[in-house]
């Protein structure tokens, strides 16, 4: 099988396999790159904070073991033991292996230019068809779609298209590049994004980027699901694209599909079914049991373009998506063609120019190397961990699961109903922090989720549910003694409820400045 990481950074350098651990002493290879003072110049085992572009070039072993020291800081994972939820979404080191090899054999290519790569154009296409035979189980005639950088881009070019279709039907003269001008705006209205609170935070991104209105709908708090009863209530001449999840990264349900494409259908609106989670793992979900997994792909009449994310349960390195679409048509408004340029001719099917070919062909790499049985294998082994969790959640008195699970996404909530008013989720998960897990805190309302992936064996999801056993018993004695937490159930807790969402907004200005910290 084929394997990548993530959430290493420089860490994990392409390559065949893993290089050895250099000790202080040790011959520096590639000698013909370094200079005899650059191997002496420095000690290996020190790691300072560059801060300006060294003067002086640096020895491949020196810089080898900066990486290695500085991916120690970072969380680890082995084969079936990650602790952390989603992040990792490989099986076996052997995977990430072979990914690293492909990569090494393309990492210089760049697709842009498909007539010196030709070889990446056509991993593409291979990409495409096989990630339509999966959301395309009937072979619809015309479906096609394209290769990004990741579920955001392919979210942002989904609505791009939309965006300009729309501005096409209401002034067909509209080429594009004017949508900003005030000639245009005065014309015509500012088109709408229909979305759950529960669709990916892409599609803020989104509205904000190409300066369109969102329209953000309540979903069903017992289900969890966007109903099409709710988008039928919003729906306006405006309204230029409505988004349903399958399933939704929050609560790992999918929304009601089949409801909500009857409606855009008989409106001429279109449907975006964002699949960027579970479009590898779906599919095969619903093979092993479709009770959990309602149509959601283009088998469904007015679904228009559907989002999946190849480096997620398709196993691929972290950079690739696919974007798949019903028609050309549709498609054709998310390219940039440029004509006047002095450059010469320019076309650009996605956001970058340059990309990466070396991404490309993991991903091409990964599903060719699991196949379908590979990810079916997944998908049970997920769907195993699922029902680990569910029933161990179903068994404490004062926590609920939110919706049903279509996957291996479950969130876990308080119970409200139960007697004493349950137990708080978030302080279950700060107390199950300490114990080494890497849990996701929601909000609206307050819970939090774990996803299962091929980095988790069964054994691993056993453990999980009896940790949160006993953090829930934990938490229900310092809910009885009035004791606080001081994690995340404190910050979300308050973040939650401040009534000031500029002031959070600009928290997390500050947090993202001091993450980037230059």
């Amino acid at each position: 099988m084929c394997k990548r990481v993530a959430g290493c950074g420089i860490e994990e350098l392409p390559k065949a396999s893993p290089p050895a651990p250099l000790e202080d002493n040790a011959a520096v290879p590639l000698a013909e790159n370094n200079s005899a003072s650059d191997a002496v110049s420095e000690p290996l085992d020190r790691d300072p904070l560059v801060t300006h572009l060294p003067e002086e070039s640096t020895t491949t072993a020196i810089v080898l073991k900066r990486a290695q020291k500085r991916a120690k800081d970072d969380t680890q994972w082995r084969d079936g033991e990650s602790k952390m939820s989603g992040t990792v979404y490989m099986a076996t080191t052997e995977h990430l292996n072979t990914l690293s090899e492909v990569y090494a054999i393309y990492a210089h290519a760049n697709p842009l230019h498909a007539d010196s790569f030709p070889s990446i154009p056509r991993m593409e296409q291979e990409i495409i068809a096989m990630a339509r035979s999966l959301l395309d189980p009937q072979t619809t005639e015309g479906v096609c779609g394209c290769v990004t950088s990741g579920g955001t881009e392919s979210i942002l070019l989904a609505c791009k298209a939309a965006r300009d279709a729309w501005c096409h039907r209401q002034a067909p003269w509209y080429a594009g590049a004017s949508y900003a001008s005030p000639h245009f705006r005065a014309a015509t209205d500012v088109p709408e994004i229909i979305v759950a609170r529960s669709a990916h935070a892409a599609f803020w991104k989104a509205a904000s980027w190409l300066n369109v209105r969102i329209v953000v709908l309540e979903v069903d708090p017992s289900t969890m699901r966007l109903t099409a009863a709710a988008v039928r209530r919003r729906i306006s001449r405006r309204t230029m694209l409505v988004v349903a999840s399958a399933p939704c990264y929050p609560h790992g349900v999918v929304d009601d599909v089949q409801a909500i494409a009857d409606l855009c259908k008989r409106r001429g609106i279109p449907l975006h079914v964002d699949s960027c989670l579970g479009g590898f793992c779906l599919p095969l979900v619903q093979e092993l049991r479709p009770d959990l997994v309602p149509t959601f792909d283009f088998r469904v009449p007015g679904v228009t373009s559907i989002s999946a994310d190849t480096h997620k349960f398709g196993m691929g390195q972290k950079g690739t998506s696919v974007l798949l679409y019903r028609s050309k048509e549709m498609r054709k408004f998310q390219y940039t063609a440029v004509t006047e340029w002095s450059g010469g001719l320019y076309i650009s099917p996605t956001l970058p120019g340059s990309r990466n070919g070396g991404v490309v062909a993991t991903a091409w790499a990964s599903l060719i190397c699991l196949g379908r049985s590979g990810l079916r294998a997944s998908a049970e082994g997920i769907l195993q961990a699922r029902d680990v969790l569910v029933d161990a959640v179903s068994r404490i008195d004062g926590l609920c699961i939110m919706g049903i699970p279509a996957m291996g996404v479950v969130a876990v909530g308080t119970d409200t109903k139960a007697p004493n008013g349950g137990i708080d989720s978030l302080i279950v998960m700060d107390l199950l922090t300490a114990r080494g897990w890497v849990l996701n805190a929601l909000q609206k309302p307050l819970s939090f989720h774990v996803c299962f992936t091929g980095a988790h064996s069964l054994e691993t999801a056993r453990k999980l549910a009896s940790d949160l056993a006993e953090c829930a018993e934990e938490a229900r004695r310092m809910k009885e003694k009035g004791v606080a937490s001081d994690g995340k159930a404190r910050v979300y807790g308050l973040g939650g409820t401040f009534p000031d969402r500029g002031a959070v907004g600009d928290l997390l200005i500050h947090y993202q400045d001091g993450v980037l910290g230059v």
